[in-house]
């Protein structure tokens, strides 16, 4: 059973200027690891965390397996788009040489391949374009140019590279649990039914045409996953998972640098859209 983890992340004001020298740079922050947990917020938003025990429900057997297929179903479609929201207040840290950067307040619209693990996106920040990203598990390049969207064919030019480091800012740590939301194989149901995942709520997710009905799971805390004595992660300050009928995962949530609002990844179709092999412009 692979869907928990925790999250931390860096804080501290932004820079919006300074973005790529923040991913570029050697950034001290506190460890971050992938999939985590939640925090209160307005009731019907993204996020929504004011379920309790009382309105919560164990795992179906029906609900369990489409719990476990979502990261697969990820794997098995291979494109996907997806538009990351890391709201204001999320923080940043000051790197090696003393300058603060900021990855709060940003949003990434692009596609990941989740069989070959390369990643492309916009960012922009507080509504205006920085830049984009191309990213696997090893390594980030950005292009600071300012850009309408994630042009396509991807630029060849103008890319800085390094390694992908998840601790480093609330953007990379991001970035990590987005690759970590495709898997080349089901969860185990069983082991989801005997851990204290639950159901959460009802929903919609997106709007118009594009509305898909979902369930809302809570992951299992990382005690009930790795079967350690440490006491339960509380069921307000898990991650979330909007699912399908068919076990499509629709929207991700988790809190990270210990912000009191959620950061969504939301996703969506791909449109006949293919990364390639390797990222761009990068040797």
């Amino acid at each position: 059973m692979r869907l928990t983890a925790s999250t931390g992340g860096p804080s501290g004001p932004p820079r919006p200027r300074s973005w790529a020298r923040g991913i570029l740079s050697v950034i001290a922050v506190a460890s971050v690891v992938v999939l985590a947990a939640c925090a209160p917020g307005t009731p019907g938003a993204p996020g929504t965390p004011d379920e309790t025990a009382e309105t919560s429900a164990p795992l179906t057997q029906a609900q369990a397996e489409r719990l476990a297929v979502a990261r697969f179903t990820n794997f098995d479609d291979g494109v996907r788009s997806f538009t990351i929201t890391i709201p204001s207040g999320v923080a940043a840290a000051p790197d090696a040489g003393g300058v603060t950067t900021g990855s709060d307040g940003l949003e990434l619209r692009g596609w990941i391949d989740f069989a070959t693990q390369i990643g492309y996106a916009a960012v922009e920040q507080n509504g205006a374009s920085i830049g984009l990203v191309q990213f696997t598990p090893q390594t980030i390049a950005v292009r600071e140019t300012p850009t309408d969207g994630a042009p396509l064919p991807i630029p060849a030019d103008g890319w800085q590279q390094a390694s992908l480091d998840t601790t480093a800012s609330t953007l990379t740590a991001a970035l990590g649990i987005l690759l970590d939301l495709g898997s080349d194989r089901p969860e185990n149901p069983q082991l989801l039914r005997q851990s204290d995942a639950a159901w959460l709520r009802s929903d919609t997710v997106g709007s118009g045409s594009t509305a898909v009905d979902v369930d809302v799971f809570a992951g299992p805390s990382a005690s009930s996953d790795d079967g350690s004595s440490q006491a339960p992660t509380p069921l307000s300050e898990r991650s979330r998972y909007s699912v399908g009928d068919d076990g499509e995962l629709w929207r991700f949530e988790a809190r990270l640098g210990g912000a009191s609002e959620w950061t969504t990844i939301d996703f969506g179709d791909a449109d006949g859209v293919t990364l390639g092999e390797s990222l761009v412009g990068v040797q």
